[in-house]
């Protein structure tokens, strides 16, 4: 990963607090005196405005956490929102904390459970699971992990007790070509986890990405390009980017197992396990809380199952090889006023390209995605923007490609 301290952008931050469900304005933080908050993948982002006691004292008395939230705007555009989580009071200043809407999910058990071999019916229906039998599904099924991840945000968690919060019509799924996103067969047990926890387990274990911008929550294939901001060039930094080779992210074969030995197995083709080795293996447990709390031995996968951990590995593997090469760009590097971005169009998960032209590499131009965004405004410093990019996965998906082959969730390549 790498960070950009970005002084080319210059906005004004302004901090205003409403009562949960975000329709209610009490009022503006007029005193702030520093304003920090962030964007980033595949985790809760919060952020912090500190503000003068005195001047903000008749709001201040009014609000209290979990009760009201906080919107930050940016030359009056709502850029971040979230739930208040903490307040500490000094003598001259007020810290207030907040935590984007996923913190919601956090905080919210799932109650209906699953397993491999039943799902909730109707996922994707707009009245959701059918209420009187909301766990039995077709024998064996997998479903993609982002219908999945829908329905956990949906119907376990915000569209419960009336939306207090107001947020179902901001739960934003990004689908793929058909048969191209990650399937799963997970299965979990009520009340054993949080709808967030079970949420980020989907992402981890099964190669998708999220993220919350302002008070939408965004979930995609993590192959899949669904935005692409513009170019980097090497002109548009301060200091030159560079080239770093992973050998320890390499794989010739990928074993999706439940522990109980059984697994799906994929193996890179011939010629690259002859350049490389044989056998250098990634293991990936499947989650498999039901049988880890029975004291009888747990049930034998069906085909179905281990055909969709097979499909898991070929995924997973198709990233693995070969050698991945990175262009990085150095830690602490400040944007030029030539830079493309706008701050608005930063969202977490997208993709941008960034080239060198020596490092003894010739020619490379590689993808970057953007991790994680960082803003911090102080009355005396102006506004600092950072950034923190990521590697992208070996393969990419767009929204206007061909269906995948449904046996392995990847492009169809044609034969020569």
């Amino acid at each position: 990963m790498s960070n950009i301290e970005n002084a080319a952008f210059c906005g004004q931050n302004r901090a205003y607090v409403y009562e949960k469900g975000g329709e209610v304005l009490v009022g503006e933080l007029v005193s702030a005196f520093t304003i920090r908050w962030q964007r980033i993948r595949d985790a809760i982002s919060n952020a912090q405005v500190s503000v003068s006691m005195n001047d903000c004292c008749d709001i201040l008395e009014l609000i209290e956490p979990v009760a009201f939230e906080l919107h930050i705007y940016r030359n009056d555009e709502l850029v971040w929102c979230g739930v208040i989580t903490r307040m500490e009071f000094e003598y001259d200043r007020v810290d207030i904390v907040a935590e984007d809407m996923l913190w919601v999910a956090k905080r919210r058990a799932v109650s209906e459970g699953y397993n491999y071999q039943s799902y909730p019916q109707n996922i994707d229906a707009p009245q959701g699971p059918d209420p009187s039998n909301p766990t039995v599904g077709a024998p064996n099924q997998s479903v993609p992990t982002v219908q999945l991840m829908e329905y956990l945000l949906r119907w376990q968690c915000y569209a419960q007790n009336g939306d207090e919060w107001n947020m179902v019509d901001n739960i934003q799924r990004i689908d793929s070509p058909a048969n191209c996103d990650s399937r799963t067969a997970r299965q979990t047990n009520a009340w054993s986890t949080t709808v967030w926890a079970e949420f980020d387990k989907l992402a981890e274990d099964n190669g998708t990405d999220y993220a919350v911008v302002g008070r939408d929550i965004y979930f995609w294939d993590i192959n899949l390009n669904w935005l692409e901001i513009d170019p980097l060039l090497p002109a548009d930094i301060a200091d030159y980017p560079r080239i770093v080779e992973y050998g320890n992210s390499l794989a010739t074969r990928y074993i999706r197992t439940n522990g109980s030995g059984f697994a799906g197995i994929a193996s890179a083709p011939p010629a690259t396990r002859d350049r490389y080795a044989i056998s250098i293996d990634i293991v990936s447990n499947e989650n498999s809380q039901a049988e880890a709390t029975t004291e009888v031995p747990p049930p034998l996968p069906s085909q179905t199952t281990i055909n969709t951990w097979t499909q898991t590995a070929e995924r997973r593997l198709s990233n693995a090889y070969p050698v991945e090469r990175s262009i990085v760009v150095p830690a602490n590097s400040t944007l030029m006023p030539s830079s493309p971005w706008d701050i608005n169009t930063l969202i977490p998960g997208c993709w941008f390209e960034v080239s060198v032209d020596r490092l003894c590499r010739g020619e490379v131009t590689e993808y970057n995605r953007l991790h994680e965004l960082k803003v911090v405004e102080t009355g005396d410093g102006g506004e600092t923007v950072s950034i923190t990019t990521i590697q992208p996965p070996t393969i990419m998906i767009l929204p206007t490609d061909p269906p995948c082959d449904p046996s392995t969730g990847l492009p169809v390549v044609e034969s020569p």
